[in-house]
């Protein structure tokens, strides 16, 4: 029953992921769609966005977007930098490197989570703080 119990923000998340992984799909088949660069974008800014955004458990909401949006740019960037130096550019080659990056940050996130067990419940700021003369 897990997954009835999931927040709005995850469905999206899965859906955002879903609809860039088959831009991808659709990038890497070379098919002529022309629905394929708009899903191929949104998977580009969103999916290493919220890759990072999931190992930075200990920012407040508006920083891990704040911080996952800058990530994803240098995670673009310095891929096509990277192919551009190397001689090796190729588009198809570039979106699986992003892909692979995005997937060892999930997989990460996912070590991360099962070491560290389930989460404490978290308090209100001043409960049961006790007060030092």
């Amino acid at each position: 029953m897990r997954l009835l119990s999931m927040t709005p923000q995850r469905w999206l998340a899965c859906a955002v992921i879903a609809a860039g992984m088959a831009g991808v799909g659709l990038t890497l088949a070379h098919s002529d769609l022309p629905l394929r660069a708009p899903l191929v974008l949104l998977f580009l800014a969103a999916a290493p966005a919220m890759a990072v955004a999931g190992l930075l458990r200990g920012l407040d909401t508006f920083g891990r977007v704040f911080a996952g949006a800058a990530a994803a740019v240098v995670i673009n960037v310095l891929v096509a930098e990277t192919m551009i130096a190397a001689g090796a550019w190729s588009p198809d080659h570039g979106l699986v490197a992003v892909v692979v990056i995005t997937a060892v940050l999930g997989a990460a996130r996912l070590l991360l989570r099962t070491r560290a067990g389930p989460r404490a419940p978290e308090r209100p700021a001043g409960v049961g703080q006790v007060e030092r003369p």
